[in-house]
């Protein structure tokens, strides 16, 4: 008793190449490192860097609208969330230096760094 061949010929399906993944928003990434970067330099260093989280800050917020629109007019590519991060990450940071120099003026007005002595 012999068996029918199996169907297709029995070798199976060819192999066919993964679908190419989705194209990356690089101005969504650059936001996200940014906006991370601005707000552990802000909330470790904040008595020194409170300049240089600026620096790093405004950028991620410029380029986090930048990508999100770009994700908006291109809706293959992958990268809202990297830019909707690298925007909060920038407003929370400048947010915190603003605080940070505001209670220092506030503290330098109110005598708290004086020494007491007289010289």
């Amino acid at each position: 008793m012999s068996y029918p061949p199996p169907p297709g010929g029995g070798w199976g399906q060819p192999y066919q190449a993964p679908p190419p993944p989705p194209a990356q928003n690089h101005m969504a990434m650059v936001a996200m490192i940014l906006g991370i970067l601005s707000v552990s330099l802000g909330l470790c260093l904040a008595a020194f860097c409170y300049v240089g989280n600026l620096i790093l800050a405004i950028p991620a917020i410029v380029l986090g609208f930048i990508g999100l629109n770009t994700s908006k007019q291109t809706p293959d590519q992958v990268g809202r969330a990297q830019a909707l991060t690298g925007i909060i990450t920038g407003f929370v940071s400048v947010g915190l230096t603003i605080l940070f120099i505001i209670l220092i003026v506030v503290l330098g007005v109110s005598g708290f760094f004086d020494s007491g002595y007289d010289y």
